[in-house]
């Protein structure tokens, strides 16, 4: 389970930052795909990617790394073996251009 710990999610509005806390042992069970750009900054814990439905399987991140997600780019699902705290940034491109 993936719980907001600080900022709120309105990047139409503004940039937004917000820290993010998965608790160990639970696990997301399809990716995510948004419309706007995301950092992300595993602050501590690990982080794994890609797990399949029932939460097996992945490639595990530590602390510290950084990811940077363009609009559109499906990602996860997610799990942690021993919990984890991320630090997010989500906004949308104002300058018009695509991404790389």
């Amino acid at each position: 389970m993936l719980a907001m710990i600080a900022g709120p999610h309105s990047p139409r509005r503004k940039p937004q930052v917000n820290a993010m806390d998965q608790v160990f042992g639970t696990y997301t069970t399809a990716p995510f795909v948004h419309d706007h750009w995301e950092e992300v900054y595993v602050v501590s814990g690990d982080l794994i990617v890609g797990n399949d439905a029932q939460g097996q399987g992945g490639e595990s991140f530590e602390a510290p790394t950084y990811a940077c997600r363009p609009p559109g780019v499906h990602h996860g699902p997610f799990k942690s073996e021993r919990g984890c705290l991320l630090y997010e940034i989500h906004y949308y491109d104002e300058s018009g251009k695509s991404p790389p």
